[in-house]
């Protein structure tokens, strides 16, 4: 039997025992979300946000009023461009991994909706290939109409999917329309960490317009615009996190809001290798570009086309060998249907890779290896 003292002695010990642990446990949780926080950081991180909105070009829009355009129910000609027409735009995540191990992009998520499970793949075959839209998705009604509210995605994909250690990737989304929201909160999902990210829709920032590699990948030209900042230039570039700006010559002037900065590289880039470039201004602003390593001619079309010859292949002889004439290297989809059944060939193929004449497609099927779409 124990005295009452020594129960008491046991109670206090024990009241005194189990605040110590619950202190230490509580310490010890409050320490794991650090951890993992720091674990995270150490994963990868989101190196910037942007929303680039498509440019209207209206004064291009006489070309898509031509006389031989279709008329309606009305007889009246179809109007296809309009200047009220709305645009869409592109949403740019760029990511750095952080940590020692390859980084997988699987997902990303509007708002908490999956885009890997609204813009699937449907098992409609149209053309030979299947359509994706949110519009046909096998998800709630009103997560479809949030996402027409965010501007409707149409296609996304990450560059490279497969990140390396201390690569970075471009994780992009396409919307068909400008979204209605001021502010797009998104997630890039990955195999080892989720990264949330913020994107400001209506901010105007710095770009990069455009990157070009000499033929032997030894220099780069990058091409950093400023939307209404004439004479405003960057003071610094980086291409893959590393500093290059001791490399680089930086030329600018006070008329124009373009700044061209030639860059001798410590050794070529191999053609095709994914690169990231962020050029940085005073004021803490950056335009950021990632982009595959090419050095490509300068791509000339022309619309229109000669049908002279007897049989399909004399048209189609003749007519590229004009092609080659006049310095022209892209088809456009108003040639004759005997230069495109030549372009489709095997023959026509090895013509292509030996003359570098490609063409660009307007549909599924009808261009090998298109230039653009």
């Amino acid at each position: 039997m124990t005295s009452a003292s020594d129960r008491m002695f046991a109670a206090v010990l024990t009241l005194a025992l189990s605040t110590w642990f619950r202190r230490v446990l509580f310490a010890m949780l409050a320490i794991i979300p650090l951890q993992a926080a720091a674990a995270v950081g150490a994963v990868a991180e989101v190196v910037h946000t942007v929303y680039r909105a498509d440019q209207p070009f209206q004064e291009f829009l006489p070309l898509w009023h031509e006389g031989f355009e279709e008329t309606g129910a009305d007889g009246k000609t179809v109007v296809r461009a309009k200047r009220e027409v709305p645009l869409g735009g592109y949403i740019h995540v760029y990511v750095k991994n952080a940590g020692d191990q390859p980084l997988v992009v699987k997902d990303v998520q509007l708002e908490g909706i999956s885009l890997a499970e609204a813009v699937r793949l449907s098992e409609d075959l149209r053309a030979g290939v299947h359509p994706a839209s949110v519009r046909i998705a096998k998800i709630p009604k009103a997560k479809i109409e949030r996402l027409l509210q965010l501007g409707e995605p149409v296609w996304w994909k990450a560059d490279p999917d497969q990140v390396p250690s201390g690569g970075f990737a471009d994780v992009t989304i396409r919307f068909r329309r400008d979204p209605l929201v001021e502010v797009v909160n998104l997630a890039v999902v990955c195999d080892k960490v989720t990264l949330p990210a913020r994107v400001e829709v209506g901010k105007s920032q710095p770009y990069l317009a455009g990157v070009s590699f000499s033929p032997d990948f030894s220099d780069v030209v990058t091409y950093v615009r400023v939307p209404g900042g004439k004479g405003l230039a960057p003071t610094s570039l980086m291409l893959d996190g590393q500093d290059v700006t001791g490399q680089s010559t930086i030329l600018s002037d006070s008329t124009l809001d373009m700044t061209v900065i030639a860059t001798k590289l410590a050794k070529p880039v191999e053609r095709g290798s994914y690169h990231c470039f962020q050029a940085g201004f005073s004021d803490g602003s950056r335009a950021v570009a990632g982009l595959r390593a090419t050095a490509d001619e300068f791509r000339y079309g022309m619309w229109g086309y000669i049908n002279k010859g007897d049989t399909p292949r004399e048209r189609a002889d003749y007519f590229l060998k004009d092609m080659q004439a006049h310095n022209i290297n892209l088809l456009m989809q108003s040639i004759s249907k005997d230069v495109v059944d030549f372009m489709l060939s095997e023959e026509g193929s090895a013509y292509s890779r030996r003359t570098g004449i490609r063409m660009m497609a307007n549909w599924a099927g009808n261009a090998r290896k298109p230039v653009y779409f």
